[in-house]
């Protein structure tokens, strides 16, 4: 796909935006074969100039293993990165991750805590979350 061309070369010379989309197309198989290994790639580039939302796709690919070694610890590490920034899917995919112990000890008010952060940005998953605490 030919939009998927200038999003690398936009991506190489380091465009952090660029970066971030090209790790969703292949984090999606959008334009380009389904890569979960590249998507990682461009994500973290994207992560290490501190693209809140590739943080926490980044975060995602480690929880599930996919691209990467699964690893709990580093889903945390991004998903804190992204949700310090105020990304609402990270602070929802923390709250989640306090509540059922997933990578951090399970602490309730931890988990309403970040919860509470995304659902005040209109996150109704993290509202109906809420509902069970």
């Amino acid at each position: 796909m030919k939009v998927v061309k200038w999003y690398r070369k936009a991506a190489e010379k380091g465009n952090v935006e660029a970066q971030r989309i090209l790790g969703a197309c292949y984090d999606d198989g959008d334009g380009v074969e389904k890569s979960p290994k590249d998507a990682v790639y461009w994500y973290r580039k994207a992560a290490e100039q501190g693209d809140s939302e590739a943080e926490n796709s980044l975060g995602s690919c480690y929880g599930k293993g996919e691209g990467v070694e699964q690893s709990y610890d580093m889903a945390i590490y991004w998903y804190k990165k992204s949700a310090a920034q105020g990304h609402v899917m990270a602070q929802y995919n923390l709250g989640l991750a306090y509540y059922y112990g997933t990578g951090v000890e399970k602490d309730i008010q931890e988990a309403r805590r970040w919860l509470e952060l995304s659902s005040k940005q209109g996150f109704n998953l993290a509202s109906r979350m809420l509902l069970k605490l």
